[in-house]
């Protein structure tokens, strides 16, 4: 089990897979920060792996965030790897703006 310095249990782990985002709040503060290139990027077994030791450190719940997570181009085969290690929950911050575009991702090739 992982604790902070004051005995706190962490039981979340917060995912930035990506930096970019299609809009510019301006309550985002972004100064200095540099988008990586797609192969610098983990793979989805990257993050499958670290979830999975996250989870034996006794993480409970993962937190996808960014930039936008939705314009990371390989996102549900992400959530996809990270759902598979059967996290207590796993969540994502979007600004909604794809949302239309991966509503059905999961469910294709499902009869």
């Amino acid at each position: 089990m992982l604790v902070d310095r004051f005995g706190r249990h962490l039981g979340e782990l917060r995912i930035i897979v990506n930096m970019e985002c299609n809009l510019r709040c301006i309550y985002c503060h972004r100064e200095g920060i540099e988008v990586l290139r797609h192969e610098q990027a983990l793979s989805p077994q990257e993050y499958q792996a670290i979830a999975e030791v996250a989870v034996r450190l006794g993480i409970e719940k993962f937190k996808l965030t960014g930039g936008e997570p939705l314009l990371q181009r390989n996102i549900v085969d992400i959530v996809r790897a990270i759902a598979n290690v059967k996290p207590g929950d796993l969540s994502m911050t979007t600004n909604g703006v794809l949302l239309n575009v991966y509503a059905t991702a999961p469910c294709r090739g499902r009869t």
